[in-house]
C-alpha cells in the first residue's frame, strides 16, 4: 500500500509528467533524469502488465506510464493523501509548480475533475477509487498527457 505523499512531492511528480509528454509520446528518458526508475523484480526484469511503474527514492507516490509503442502519450501519477483536508493543498501545490513551468496554465471543472491545461498539454485530476486508498487517507489520480489533434 502506498504511503501518504507530501503535497509538494505530489505536485513534483506531476511536474516531472508535464515535462515528459509531448506529440510524439512519453519520453522516458526525462522521467529517469529527474530520478524516476522502472520498478523491476529480482530477477531485474519489468512487470508482464500493460503499464511501467516508476518509483523515486524518497518518493511515496508512483508513476505509471503505458508500455505499448502506439500507446496515447498519457503519465499517471498515483498518490496517497494524508487526510481529505490536504486535497485543496496539494491541487494548489500542483497549479503553482505547473505554472512554473508555463504561465500559461489555467484550470477548469469538468464532468470527470479539475483539469490543468494548456495549448495541448492537460493534467486531470480525479480521486483514486482502489484497494491503496482509504476514506482518511483518499488517494489521487493525475492523468498528464497531450493531446494530439484528429487528422481529417
Amino acid at each position: 500500500m502506498l504511503r501518504p505523499s507530501a503535497s509538494a512531492e505530489v505536485a513534483a511528480a506531476v511536474s516531472d509528467c508535464w515535462r515528459a509528454v509531448g506529440a510524439n509520446g512519453v519520453d522516458p528518458r526525462r522521467l529517469t533524469a529527474s530520478g524516476w526508475s522502472v520498478v523491476r523484480d529480482a530477477a531485474g526484469t519489468t512487470t508482464q502488465a500493460p503499464l511501467d511503474v516508476y518509483t523515486k527514492p524518497g518518493a511515496d507516490d508512483r508513476i505509471m506510464l503505458p508500455r505499448a509503442p502506439d500507446a496515447p502519450p498519457l503519465c499517471a501519477v498515483i498518490a496517497r493523501v494524508s487526510s481529505p483536508s490536504q486535497g485543496p493543498a496539494t491541487l494548489t501545490a500542483i497549479e503553482r509548480s505547473l505554472r512554473a513551468i508555463d504561465p500559461n496554465v489555467r484550470s477548469m471543472r469538468d464532468d470527470q475533475g479539475l483539469v490543468f491545461f494548456s495549448g495541448p498539454t492537460f493534467a486531470l485530476i480525479d480521486e483514486l477509487d482502489s484497494d491503496y486508498v482509504t476514506k482518511e487517507q483518499p488517494g489521487l489520480r493525475i492523468t498528464v498527457g497531450y493531446k494530439i489533434a484528429e487528422k481529417k
